[in-house]
């Protein structure tokens, strides 16, 4: 069953919790997940030597524990057979909200929300039962892409939390309220009288609006505070806060080690372009740093020492594996953000990693998927060492989820890949002789690993396959970066994730592309992509260390909502599909 990273909390607070009247329930962990400790057996069994009520406490218990083991067919097949006439009020309840669970569990959020609307007067339930309808409310709504709904639905779970349950509850409305366009945000401050709503949906818009003018920002948030005072964000955010405004840590020069030719040099114009814009952007409100590039191309080891005795106070870069592998075996007198991730376990704290990670975009790809309900897998990507890895990167986040592969194609050229699409279909006659053609009944989605030329032969394929009924996913390789309908229009229906400086169209982000084509007049898609990496690498220096000791808090970037992870920064991209030739935002 699908698992997602944004969401997996929530797909694990759904499970109900113990409610008043429910003789097979436990206490909640941390106030969120309720377990069933007998076996759907021992429940079954006790259930047969029991007679009612107590017979239908033991059927709701092992529908409730077949249902955390994913065996929804059984768990539905149980909870069939009760009938709402021979259960009690506390019995129905239980059932209802197991059986919005299972809805679910199927990802059929409009049949999970008919279901919790038949709980009767909310606000007088037993407390453990309102906590387990609004953790189904805030997951259906998100189901069904409504993220304003579902923080809301968070937010009113609030008041019925304490402790720790309530802080990871405050992080999720914080995650939650991320995904919300700044557009939608303002339009629903204006629409809700309700002060707590009202709070949380300024402040994400504040740090949203404002995150790339410093001074308005640190304006913005101070009014934020005096107009909600004792607000119950005030904790998260003001940690956020921390993270979205620049300290006074890091002063003095950065340097810059980037390569000046070899097999990196032509990535390194763009970086170096975004770190000098960002640079010159934050000038007015931090004129204490300057950049000083130091050439990077013969030795790691050797280009840090000389930005040291240079008198550089944090270093951006190396570019390359070996590079930054190099530099982990080091004990480093400043921060170092490398501008790669490597294995080597770093032996100082002061390296910190970031990159543009097919991998986990691959990851992402896998997390959405089986946020959308899918759990059978098709893989098409090149039959290359790197095409190898991204589609496992793919495949370790997909079944270690849940889901399931179940067939893979690995192109070497373009005159492969209709045989190859074929062969994985395995497009097939029906029954008679007059049935139309289908293909394999085992899948239900493609994760497409090509870029913009290949997929665009590859979907037509998978139309005159007849898997136009499959949806494709893909990571940013599918999309060139610049908006083409004649081209794209082969393109149509994939989804695909890239970073906002690509997909978005804010005020912030119009105004940069503005510079960097006045850097780069021509610049490509991957410049594009280049360009965003350099500008965030610059404006994350001074928040490496409160984002590295508030790993739930995160900078909105150019290149994605970013969050420290074990010293590596880790990417929140957009979503997008294709339609009449051009990207959509979801």
């Amino acid at each position: 069953m699908k698992k997602c990273a944004l969401w997996l909390m929530i797909a694990l607070l759904v499970s109900v919790v113990s409610c008043q009247g429910y003789n097979a329930a436990q206490t909640p962990q941390a106030g969120y997940v309720a377990t069933y400790d007998k076996t759907v057996e021992t429940y079954l069994e006790q259930a047969a030597q029991s007679t009612s009520p107590v017979k239908e406490d033991y059927q709701l218990s092992a529908a409730g524990r077949l249902l955390q083991e994913d065996r929804v067919t059984q768990a539905e097949e149980i909870l069939n057979t009760l009938d709402k006439e021979q259960l009690t009020p506390a019995q129905n309840n239980h059932k209802l909200l197991l059986a919005a669970q299972l809805n679910l569990l199927q990802h059929q959020p409009e049949s999970a929300l008919a279901t919790l609307n038949q709980l009767p007067d909310v606000p007088t339930l037993a407390q453990s039962v309102q906590i387990a309808y609004y953790q189904q409310l805030s997951l259906a709504d998100a189901q069904m892409n409504n993220m304003t709904a579902s923080a809301k639905d968070l937010m009113s779970l609030d008041a019925l939390l304490s402790g720790s349950a309530q802080e990871q509850n405050r992080a999720l409305i914080w995650k939650t309220l991320q995904e919300v366009p700044t557009n939608e945000l303002s339009s629903q401050i204006d629409l809700t009288s309700n002060s707590q709503e009202k709070g949380w949906l300024s402040l994400t818009y504040i740090l949203k609006a404002d995150i790339h003018d410093t001074a308005r920002l640190n304006t913005d948030l101070q009014n934020w505070q005096g107009q909600y005072p004792n607000h119950p964000a005030d904790a998260i955010c003001v940690s956020h806060m921390s993270a979205s405004i620049p300290t006074a840590t890091q002063k003095g020069q950065v340097a810059l080690l980037l390569p000046e030719s070899g097999n990196l040099g032509y990535a390194a114009r763009p970086i170096q372009g975004g770190v000098m814009v960002a640079y010159h952007n934050a000038l007015f409100s931090d004129p204490s740093r300057t950049v000083q590039p130091y050439p990077a191309s013969a030795n790691a080891v050797t280009a840090y020492q000389h930005a040291i005795n240079g008198g550089a106070a944090a270093i951006i870069g190396p570019l390359s594996k070996s590079e930054v592998s190099a530099l982990a075996s080091q004990s480093l007198a400043v921060p170092v953000l490398a501008l790669n991730f490597v294995t080597t376990p770093p032996s100082s704290r002061n390296l910190y990693q970031f990159a543009l990670s097919p991998e986990d975009e691959a990851s992402q790809v896998a997390n959405k998927a089986l946020q959308d309900g899918h759990t059978k897998a098709l893989i098409i990507a090149p039959a290359t060492a790197w095409g190898r890895n991204v589609a496992n990167a793919f495949r370790q986040t997909w079944q270690g989820n849940g889901g399931i592969v179940v067939g893979e194609f690995y192109s070497t050229n373009q005159a492969s890949l209709d045989p190859g699409i074929k062969s994985l279909l395995r497009v097939m006659q029906g029954k008679n002789s007059t049935d139309a053609l289908k293909h394999r009944q085992d899948a239900d989605m493609i994760f497409l690993l090509e870029d913009p030329v290949t997929a665009r032969q590859v979907k037509p394929l998978l139309r005159f396959y007849y898997a136009d009924d499959l949806p494709v996913y893909a990571t940013s390789m599918v999309y060139s970066g610049k908006p083409n309908s004649l081209l794209d229009n082969d393109l149509n229906g994939i989804q695909f994730c890239d970073i906002p400086f690509v997909l978005a169209n804010t005020n912030a982000i119009q105004a940069a592309r503005v510079q960097m084509l006045q850097l780069i007049p021509h610049a490509s898609a991957q410049s594009y992509r280049l360009f965003a990496f350099g500008y965030d690498a610059y404006n994350l220096l001074p928040r490496l260390s409160t984002l590295s000791n508030n790993p739930s808090n995160g900078y909105q970037g150019l290149t994605g909502m970013l969050y420290m992870d074990n010293q590596k920064i880790k990417r929140q991209l957009k979503w997008a599909v294709f339609r009449n030739g051009v990207p959509v935002l979801e």
